[in-house]
């Protein structure tokens, strides 16, 4: 599944965010609504640290993620970020220290991810890589699982003639009909070489 984050990796810091970004990502393919918004919150702390840190802005050691967004929102001149901040740590802390959290549900888990993907687009191009196109804001992608796995089935062809040993089946005596079927390929100790007792014993189960 392609990431919605791979602009993270255009900067050793931010790399670091990736791997926790992406699996928010799995989380909500997943239905794991609770692990979306506990890990987007670790994200968005991690991310308040480094603006900080390239804002020239000293945060108080041990500070709580609360303590470190009342400092650096007088920072930030953006209001939807320094709200998304905000609305993601609550989110977060509910999903983080309660049971069956109320907020763990799908359209905040999405909200969540586009909130921290939009805080990621500001940060990476503010303060780390401003040839980054802004039109990053707009591409933003509902994460989807990927297909499941299947069986790999190989193709057959197969020839069928007509028994006429009663003598009823005079019209179609000499003709055959020649199709196509699939079987599961998973068995590798079958034979699959023309007419096999394998693709005989096989092969009436899969024409229709």
């Amino acid at each position: 599944m392609a990431s919605n984050f791979d602009f993270l990796k255009v900067d050793l810091d931010t790399a670091e965010l990736f791997s926790t970004a992406n699996m928010a990502e799995n989380n909500y393919t997943q239905k794991d609504y609770e692990g979306v918004l506990t890990k987007v919150r670790k994200v968005a702390e991690n991310t308040a640290v480094l603006f900080a840190d390239r804002a020239f802005i000293e945060l108080p050691s041990h500070s709580t993620l609360h303590d470190k967004l009342q400092i650096i929102k007088h920072h930030i001149n953006n209001k939807d970020i320094v709200d998304a901040f905000f609305e993601i740590k609550e989110h977060g802390n509910s999903s983080a220290h309660k049971l069956n959290p109320k907020d763990a549900t799908k359209e905040n888990a999405l909200k969540s991810l586009k909130q921290v993907y939009m805080i990621l687009v500001w940060f990476v191009t503010e303060y780390v890589d401003d040839q980054i196109k802004v039109s990053l804001y707009e591409n933003f992608l509902e994460p989807k699982a990927q297909e499941r796995y299947t069986t790999a089935e190989r193709k057959f062809i197969y020839v069928q003639t007509v028994n006429n040993e009663s003598g009823k089946f005079a019209a179609f005596e000499g003709a055959q009909k020649i199709g196509e079927g699939t079987v599961a390929s998973d068995d590798i100790e079958a034979d699959w070489t023309p007419n096999s007792d394998f693709l005989r014993s096989v092969a009436p189960k899969r024409i229709k």
